[in-house]
């Protein structure tokens, strides 16, 4: 398939994605949300070095994992979308409360590498891994490096969704990356063998 036909695609199923889940219960979404909170709970070491997202839109909040990882003293962060190119950046989080308003972005950054697990939001995802995000494509810069490694295996990238933004097939292009794992409200299915 060419890339405009994947392109098209891609376009009308974001469309068709968005709202779906902006019909979703608010009541669901606060459910969903505290079971992701549940299945994330054994990522949750002390000092484990974790990114997060601040939920846009109808995204699946994670403000319930964001809670339990201080609790736990998880190191978090937050992708920062860099002034030029396309690979993110990750800012530590500071905060005594999970208040969005009270977090502080400090200047030391770091990169993707040095990150045991990202979690990362997405409008579909099919039985491969195949991940739609919003079209920025900044995650799939990000893990570019991915294509190529022999060793290394950190981080983990897991998407954060609806069971509903579960689908059979995600058009995807070449540079689409794929992700290891994903966490619903319904548990977590992984795409490799950890």
């Amino acid at each position: 398939m060419q890339d405009d036909q994947i392109t098209q695609q891609k376009k009308i199923l974001r469309y068709q994605m968005r709202q779906k889940r902006q019909s979703l219960p608010d009541s669901f979404c606060r459910y969903a949300s505290c079971q992701i909170a549940m299945h994330a709970n054994c990522f949750l070491r002390r000092d484990n070095h974790i990114a997060v997202y601040w939920a846009y839109g109808a995204e699946l909040s994670l403000l319930p994992l964001i809670r339990k990882a201080y609790q736990k003293k998880v190191v978090l962060y937050l992708p920062q979308i860099p002034s030029f190119g396309r690979q993110l950046n990750f800012v530590p989080l500071s905060c005594q409360s999970t208040d969005k308003r009270l977090f502080k972005k400090r200047d030391r950054v770091k990169h993707v590498t040095c990150l045991d697990m990202l979690f990362v939001p997405l409008l579909a995802i099919d039985c491969n891994g195949n991940r739609l995000g919003q079209g920025g494509g900044f995650y799939d810069a990000t893990l570019r490096f991915r294509q190529h490694r022999f060793v290394a295996r950190k981080p983990l990238v897991i998407g954060i969704a609806y069971q509903c933004q579960w689908l059979e097939s995600v058009p995807h292009s070449v540079w689409d990356m794929p992700l290891d794992g994903l966490m619903t409200e319904t548990g977590l299915k992984w795409f490799i063998k950890r």
